[in-house]
């Protein structure tokens, strides 16, 4: 399996982590990843935010993860990811963020505005799939609403370096064919 940008220069951030020694207490720590990550950008890189926020905690109700910190149903005050977000698109970095699988309308959601990322909802990849929905409608579990600017196949995408199958030499030939949800559709609007 050959990916969509399979030459393209692919660095990966961890986002839970402790920066100071001993490195014993870590924490999520998106802002200051994505802060360290754009030391490695310029103008015209892509990046891309792969998590996900739970707007109220247990209920599996995932939204894009630039609204961190916003609980229902209090407002948010500080929000150092959508900070973050603003930086990297205000020197020209492109940002795409998963909507989240939490089936939640975001325009029912209080909010400072548009970050300048793009955002991707998960939508069928063709009509008879896996869903009903079919052709890149939104799916029953993807967050959806104005603020949402693309969909994605959130359905059945093919993708290398995990999953359940195996060809014959090992862990360099492993890939999955269902990949889904916000996590598959927002790394194609990436690529």
């Amino acid at each position: 399996v050959t990916g969509m940008v399979y030459n393209s220069d692919v660095i990966t951030y961890g986002t839970y982590f402790d920066p100071n020694p001993p490195h014993s207490n870590p924490q999520w720590r998106l802002p200051e990843a994505m802060t360290s990550a754009m030391t490695y950008l310029k103008a015209g890189d892509v990046l891309l935010l792969e998590q996900q926020w739970e707007y109220n905690l247990g209920q599996y109700n995932f939204i894009p993860v630039e609204w961190y910190g916003n609980y229902s149903p209090s407002g948010q005050t500080f929000n150092g990811v959508y900070a973050a977000i603003v930086t990297a698109v205000g020197n020209g970095i492109h940002v795409v963020e998963a909507a989240g699988n939490g089936t939640m309308d975001l325009d029912t959601l209080s909010w400072y505005g548009d970050s300048g990322a793009i955002i991707v909802g998960a939508g069928g990849a063709y009509p008879g799939g896996g869903y009903p929905a079919g052709d890149l409608f939104p799916l029953s579990f993807t967050s959806y609403g104005s603020r949402v600017n693309v969909q994605g196949w959130g359905e059945n995408v093919t993708t290398t370096g995990y999953g359940t199958y195996t060809g014959h030499t090992g862990l360099n030939d492993m890939f999955c064919w269902d990949f889904a949800g916000t996590s598959s559709a927002s790394p194609m609007v990436a690529a």
